[in-house]
């Protein structure tokens, strides 16, 4: 292999650590930090959602209400919409003392969202039952 390849090969593997180093060493966020972000994420995954209720149910007669497809068909619109702000939600450098209830709080919207995959009609229960109880030991109330 020549010098110049060699170089260069050395320079992407300094690039490589030196930007992923930051990440493998970051300090966890501080519990106030992390639940400010966290509302953001909240805050911007609600609009999100009633957005796209509102652009699925729009063609619905007020005096009648949705028929159970328009109401299928809106909560298929936000499934994916709470399914990206958990994940944005999991992706922060949670405090230590959090991380259990992060997980869980995920596994329990990611069991919610999966009952509304399989019948998004289900009005029966509230599918995000268990996600309040993880959610307010974190201490950011109903983010859904």
């Amino acid at each position: 292999m020549s010098r110049r390849r060699i170089a260069i090969a050395v320079l992407f593997a300094v690039f490589f650590v030196v930007t992923n180093a930051g990440a493998a060493f970051a300090k966890p966020l501080s519990k106030q930090e992390w639940r400010k972000q966290v509302n953001v994420i909240c805050r911007q995954m609600q609009r999100d959602r009633d957005t796209a209720i509102e652009a699925a149910l729009a063609d619905v007669d007020p005096e009648t209400g949705p028929t159970p497809e328009q109401f299928a068909a809106a909560i298929t619109q936000f499934i994916p919409v709470i399914r990206a702000g958990v994940t944005s939600i999991a992706a922060l450098d949670e405090p230590a003392a959090y991380r259990k209830d992060v997980k869980r709080f995920r596994a329990a919207v990611f069991r919610g969202l999966a009952v509304l995959q399989d019948d998004p009609s289900t009005t029966d229960t509230n599918p995000f039952g268990d996600t309040d109880k993880f959610a307010n030991r974190l201490g950011i109330g109903s983010c859904l």
